[in-house]
C-alpha cells in the first residue's frame, strides 16, 4: 500500500505519493494536472515492474496515458529494488482538488476505490448496497502482501486504495475536500 505518511501536502494542489517495495494499492486525492509528466513518465523508472492497472468492467485494465489518474479510483502498481530504490519512492503530483463533496458511482460487485480525504468507512447502515467491509493491502514484508479488513475503528486514508463489494449499484461518498 501507500507508506504510512500517505499523501503529504507540500502546498495547495501539490502532493507526494509515497510507494513501497512490492505491490501498492493506491489512489490520488486530486485531479492531476494534464501539464504534469504523464502516467508513463511517472511510472517508467526501472523500479516499477509493470503498468499501473485498475479494475474495469471486464477485469484488470492497464491505465493508459489517455486515461490518466483520477480521484475516487484505486490503482495497482508493482515496485521493485532495481534502479537503486530505497524502501520507498515518492512521486510528485499536482492538480486541483475535487469538488467539496465527492461521490463515486459504482456498479454492483467488486470495485477499487480511493477516498479524497481520511474518512470513517461507510457500512451497510450508511448504504444497504455495501455487502462487506472495505479491504486494504498490508505488508508483512516487501514480498508478503496480504489483504486485511478495514476495521470500523479505522479510517479510509487518502492516497490509499481499497476493495469494496456492493450488492447493487450505488453512489458511495468518499470524502469531502476544502481548500486550505
Amino acid at each position: 500500500p501507500v507508506a504510512d505518511e500517505g499523501m503529504e501536502p507540500v502546498g495547495f494542489g501539490h502532493l507526494f505519493l509515497t510507494l513501497v517495495y512490492g505491490w501498492n494499492l493506491f489512489s490520488v486525492p486530486l485531479e492531476p494536472d494534464r501539464g504534469d509528466p504523464g502516467i508513463h513518465a511517472l511510472f517508467t523508472d526501472p523500479q516499477f515492474k509493470g503498468p499501473v492497472t485498475t479494475l474495469g468492467p471486464d477485469g484488470y485494465e492497464e491505465v493508459t496515458e489517455a486515461d490518466g489518474l483520477h480521484p475516487l479510483i484505486g490503482y495497482w502498481v508493482l515496485c521493485g529494488p532495481d534502479g537503486g530504490m530505497e524502501d520507498t519512492v515518492e512521486i510528485p503530483l499536482s492538480g486541483s482538488l475535487p469538488p467539496t463533496s465527492t461521490t463515486a458511482e459504482l456498479p454492483a460487485g467488486w470495485s477499487l476505490v480511493g477516498p479524497v480525504a481520511d474518512i470513517e468507512p461507510p457500512d451497510e447502515t450508511d448504504d444497504p448496497a455495501i455487502a462487506d467491509y472495505f479491504w486494504k493491502l498490508d505488508h508483512l514484508s516487501t514480498d508478503q502482501p496480504f489483504y486485511n479488513i478495514v476495521l470500523p475503528t479505522e479510517k479510509l486514508e487518502r492516497g490509499h486504495g481499497y476493495w469494496i463489494y456492493l450488492k447493487t449499484p450505488t453512489s458511495l461518498p468518499l470524502g469531502s475536500t476544502t481548500a486550505p
